[in-house]
Order: structure tokens, then sequence, then C-alpha cells
């Protein structure tokens, strides 16, 4: 594995090219473009190589960007003209490209002292300046319902992402009780928000904003994957009631909780001057496009900027070996590199952060690369890849490898994964993706959302994730039995205990999770009502079950599913190219698709947690499950080189091999990052985590406890 891959790395042009360009932030590009006399704008230089190639459409290029912030307005575009170039900082990650708007600190005014609406403890800390000034252009009103940042811009201090101004400043408030679930039929008619009673007298001071039209509020109003913000209709301090102003998804008030909820949905206030009063907060008055801001420390010679651009920085469609190499990107609304189409463009070595939506994304083309990248600080995910035919089962080849992702869905909490491959709910297909060496943490949700056909998630390390919501996986998959060739083998899921590790869910089929280890998460792999899933020689440490097998298709009907029946229809189940790989999708799971059949768990090895194998359903249902050679052994049967230091090494002559059959090394000392030309070191793996509560679905009779310290 790591062979094919330098051997792909090998191929980004890194010789001395026979034709070079230089683009300077001090460069004119009315000068020629040499080190000397280099060019402004990448522009310039893209449009030299254009007229070169039409001449010599072999020639090899180099564009040298010399270190320092290259100002950006635009997106940077690339097209089918565009092709054998090499796009690298001359110093390793010097060569910035940055859209944000810088704020100059002369453009900051105190808000007066006597500012009705000043939070006591912000009185003579808060600032104020008109975005017009500024030239920004998404500073509108919110919609009236969304679930991302709104399409509003976002604010940086010394390069930190600042909190927009929210009400508790951290967690959430709980609503009393839910008055009307709102309800939308399809009609206009009959959209109508819901209305729940909050408690307490802290809306008292939003009346203000609440009469402007200028009061929304966000929470997970029904399940705990769904966040929405929506507009406040109505503010009635007297009945301590709010009324939206559009009905959210299915209605407000907990599934889980009966049909009215059960008065304690998470939900809180954002965008408003009252609630400024810790510094690094800020908010926007729509109506005077003034933004408000108590600064984390002192405004002068502070670096303030604004990210606006909505686009992204750099977009490629349709081009062809263009290479990214060493770069830094950032300030941008949008994603930072988009790949559409195309062949053989590589993202290599850059530090992609602060961007609004999507750090890298590989759309459809073939044999894209993301390398060796650092991403974090995002509003959305980091490496979203798509593309092959699904009905041909042809791979697009697209490679994600060594890249450490971090920090992320900071606008958009749901569904912003890590690396997100051919996720289905989200309409994408993936077919032979190679997802490699990845470490991937801290983020409200998933780490890897994955979908399609072929996909190998090979030696990554997932951790910290689903902070803020739950029935999420590290690694999650869901609905669909077209959707089998997939590989998770000798991943590392760790530190997530509202998670479940590897999570097949609801009747999604046709994968193999092998060799996998989950250490304080919920559940190692866990198959929910699919087919044809085949876990084994998994390792499972302090969680709450090793490994989970249900038979939710007789309850819910799988038998009858429109959506299962209408990805089965979208593929012929009879070719070969279907039926040799996937032959019980020809006879629909020989007739009994509310049942996992050919389903498997076997060679699951769990240490300190509540229950080896966890089962949901009749005996009989599940007996079309194969389950075989699970056991449940003690810390000194493995045999770690040193667990208490996440040291999952297993040394040669450990008793599991010899009390487990089927049983195999995991390759631990392999999994993650590793050094490389534009990766020189690694940082070791920290034992120690603030998130260390009990990993979900432990009875709090047996919970499992840390492992012993080594000796």
């Amino acid at each position: 594995m790591r062979l094919l891959l330098l051997t792909l790395f090998a191929l980004i042009p890194a010789a001395l090219p026979a034709v070079e360009f230089f683009v300077s932030p001090s460069g004119n590009d009315d000068q020629p473009g040499t080190e000397i006399q280099p060019f402004a704008s990448l522009e310039k230089a893209r449009d030299a190589i254009r007229s070169l190639h039409q001449k010599s459409p072999d020639e090899v290029a180099t564009v040298w960007l010399m270190t320092g912030v290259h100002q950006r307005k635009t997106t940077f575009d690339l097209t089918s003209a565009d092709t054998l170039t090499t796009y690298r900082a001359k110093e390793l990650g010097k060569a910035v490209l940055n859209a944000a708007i810088v704020v100059p600190t002369s453009a900051w005014k105190p808000v007066p002292t006597d500012s009705p609406r000043l939070d006591p403890a912000a009185r003579g800390k808060v600032f104020q300046l008109s975005l017009d000034l500024l030239g920004v252009k998404h500073d509108k009103p919110f919609p009236d319902r969304f679930n991302d940042g709104g399409g509003l811009f976002d604010l940086y201090y010394g390069g930190e992402k600042q909190q927009i101004s929210r009400w508790p400043n951290t967690l959430d408030t709980k609503m009393v009780r839910v008055l009307d679930k709102g309800i939308w039929s399809g009609q206009p008619k009959d959209k109508r928000g819901g209305v729940f009673e909050y408690a307490g007298d802290r809306p008292l001071r939003w009346k203000t904003a609440s009469d402007a039209g200028q009061l929304w509020v966000a929470g997970f109003w029904r399940v705990p994957w769904d966040f929405q913000s929506v507009r406040v209709k109505t503010l009635d301090t007297e009945k301590r009631t709010i009324s939206m102003a559009e009905p959210v998804t299915l209605g407000i008030g907990s599934k889980y909780a009966g049909p009215e909820g059960a008065g304690n949905e998470p939900w809180h206030a954002l965008n408003l001057l009252e609630e400024i009063d810790i510094p690094g907060e800020w908010s926007v008055d729509f109506t005077t496009r003034t933004l408000y801001f108590w600064p984390p420390a002192e405004l002068t010679g502070a670096s303030i900027a604004i990210s606006d651009l909505e686009t992204s920085m750099v977009r490629m469609k349709d081009s062809s070996s263009i290479t990214l190499r060493a770069l830094s990107i950032e300030g941008g609304l949008g994603d930072g590199v988009e790949i559409s189409g195309g062949k053989d463009c590589v993202v290599a070595g850059c530090r992609i952060s602060r961007v609004g939506r999507n750090a890298v994304v590989l759309k459809e083309g073939l044999h894209h690369q993301a390398l060796s990248n650092d991403l974090t600080i995002l509003g959305h995910g980091g490496v979203i890849v798509s593309g092959g035919d699904r009905k041909t089962l042809t791979p697009c080849g697209h490679v994600v490898d060594n890249n450490h992702i971090s920090n992320y869905a900071l606008a958009k909490l749901n569904y912003s994964p890590g690396i997100g491959v051919g996720f289905s709910p989200t309409g994408m297909f993936a077919v032979g993706c190679r997802i490699t060496h990845n470490r991937i943490h801290d983020s409200p949700h998933a780490g890897i959302l994955y979908g399609g056909n072929d996909n190998l998630f090979e030696l990554n390390e997932v951790y910290d994730v689903v902070k803020k919501t739950f029935d999420m996986g590290a690694f999650y998959t869901t609905h669909e039995w077209i959707s089998g060739g997939n590989i998770l083998r000798h991943n590392f899921v760790h530190h997530a205990p509202e998670a479940t590790g590897f999570y097949l869910d609801d009747g999604d089929s046709g994968d193999l999770v092998e060799g996998n280890i989950a250490y304080r998460v919920g559940c190692g792999p866990f198959i929910g009502g699919g087919h044809d899933n085949i876990a084994k020689g998994n390792l499972s440490v302090d969680c709450g079950r090793g490994a989970h097998l249900d038979t939710r298709g007789v309850a819910r009907g799988y038998d009858k599913d429109k959506a299962l029946y209408k990805g089965l229809e979208s593929i012929d189940a009879k070719s070969p190219t279907w039926s040799i790989r996937f032959p019980n999708l020809a006879t629909i799971f020989g007739g009994k698709p509310e049942l996992p059949t050919g389903s498997a768990i076997e060679s699951t090895v769990a240490v300190n947690c509540e229950s080896v194998l966890h089962f949901s359903g009749k005996k009989e249902e599940l007996a079309a499950a194969t389950l075989q050679n699970n056991f449940e052994l003690t810390i000194e049967d493995m045999g770690f080189f040193n667990a208490a230091k996440l040291d999952f090494r297993m040394k040669p002559d450990a008793p599991v091999f010899a009390k487990v059959p089927g049983f195999k090394p995991i390759p631990f000392e392999r999994i993650g990052l590793y050094t490389n030309e534009l990766r020189p070191t690694v940082q070791e793996r920290s034992p120690e985590f603030t998130t260390l509560k009990s990993p979900k679905w432990t009875t709090g009779k047996t919970k499992p406890n840390p492992i012993p310290k080594g000796k």
C-alpha cells in the first residue's frame, strides 16, 4: 500500500521543468515573469502557459509562488485549456493565497457606553464598523430557516474564527414544553412554524431585535443529527413563548419523547447585540449593515479579517495534470480547492484553512489526488470525493492520503465530514476511491461518511468526533442495498464516546469491516439490518459494545421499502458486472430482504467492554446471519506494547492469536499519518483527552474502566 502511494506521489512533477514562471506579491504583470522580474498575478502566469501550450502542447511548466501573501479577490480558474503545470510555493507553506478582507484598525469605532442594548459586562468594550465601507457582500439577513452559516461572512481575529453572539454562550438551554409542533404538508396554507414555551426572563432583552424581525433561534429541534436555525415570528415575553416563522423538518419536539416532545429539547439564540457578553463575540445589524465586535485583545496592531468570497479559492474544471503544491490557501467563504472533471490533478502538501465550506472537493473526473495536506478551521468538511460509473462499476481512482483534517463542521454541524466519499443521501456516488493514512478529529458530527462501491478505507485514525450529536459513526454509511464492495480495514477509532466506530446503518449492505481497533467509543462494528456485511477480526477496547447486529428490516418493512428498491432498480443486478460480484442482489437476498442474510460477525475481540456482542431482534431472525468465534479477553491476553499510551501494537506471542480463531495481527504501527517530503514530522498521539466520559450504551452498572497503566 505505502509503496503504491509513494509511486503515485512520484508522478507529481518535481524535476526541474523546461519552463518556469514566477509570481510575487510585489511583482508586476508587465514584467516577463522571471525570478528577478516576477508576475503579480496567477492569471498572468496561467495565460503565459496557455500561450506556450498552443505551440508546444507537451511542455511541462512550473509556476513558483514567492513568499508572502498573494491577495485574492476572485476565484483562480483553470479549465480544459490548462494542463501539465505545477503551482508551488518557493518555500514550503510560505506562499499564501488569501481572499479575506483585511479590516483596518481605523475602521472601528467604540459603541457608546450608554447604548441600551449592550450587556453591562460589555460596556466600553464593544466596537462597531460599517460593512458598506469595506465592501462586504455577505451581510444580508439570514434566511427564515437554514442549517449552515446562513450566507453570512466569517470573522477572524489573529487567525482564529470568532463566535457569532449567542445565548447561552457555550451549552444550550432547554425548552419547557412544545405547544405546537408546526406543520407543512406542502401546501402554502398549511405552512405553520412551531411554538414552544421557554424558561426564565432572559428573552426580555431580545424584544427590540424580535420586533425588527431580527431574532433567530437554533437547535436540534427533533433529532440529534438535524441542526437548524429558524427566525422567530413572535416573541411573547408575558406567556414566555416563541413562535417560529418557518416549520422545521417533521416539526419541533424530540422524536424520542412522544409526538409533542419531552420539554427539554436544546436550543439557543444567535446574532444578538444584547448577547455580546464575552470577548470574541460579534453580531450584525442587518438593517444598518453594522458589525459589532468585542475583540478578545487589543485592536491596535491586531490582524482582523472577514471572509467574503463565496466561490472557491481555486477551481479546476476539466483540467488535466495540474498540481497545487505546498501552498497555503485561506480566507474564502466557499470551498478551498474545487476540482471537477478532468484527470490527474493533485493537491499536495497544502495548508487549507479558514474557509467557509469544504477544503478540497474532488468531483468526477479520473485519478485526482489529495496528498499530505493540513486542513483545518473549516465551515463544512475536509475532502469531499465523488466519481466513477456506478452502473458499470468503473472506478474513478481518486486518492486521499496522509491528510491531517481537524476542527471542521464549524458552520454546518451535520453531514459535514472530515472525508466524504459518495455519501448517497447527499446525492453523490463514488466508485473505486482509496482513502488511506488520514488523521481526522475535532468535529461535532461524523469522521468519514461514505457510500458508493469498491472504495477502500485503510489505516486511517479518527477521534474526538460526534461531539455535539449522537446516533452517528466515526465511519458511517446508510440505507443502500447496492452500496457493496467497500472495505474498512485497519483503521483506529478512539476517544469518541457518543460515536459508533463503524456504523453500517439502516439496511446498508455489502461491506467488509476487518481488523479495525475501536477504543472508548460506543460500539465497534454496527450492522443495522443490512445484508452481506462481514465484520471480522475487529478489536474493541473500553467500549460499550464490542459489535452489534439487528433485524430492523423486519419492523421497518425492507421487503416494501421504496427507497431500497429504487436503488436496486437503478442498476442491472442480473448483468455479469453485478451478478458476479454481488450475486445476492439478483435474488433480492434469497427472497428475504427484511432479514440480515449473508451478514457475519466473526473473530471479534472485546476487552473491558460491557458486552462482546449486542443483538436486537428475534432469535429466528438473527439466524439469517453468522456469528462465530467472538470472545471477551483480558488486557493481558492482548499483549499490547503499551495500551496506556495508546500503543496497541500486539506482541507476536500474544495469547489472543491462539485463543481467537481467525484473529490476525493488526498493523497498528502503520495507522495514521506518515512522514515524507511534504510532511517532515508527525505529531505523536497523546493518551490524554478531555472527552473521557464513559462510552454510550453502558448501563452504569458495569461501565468500562480506563485500561490499567502499563507495568
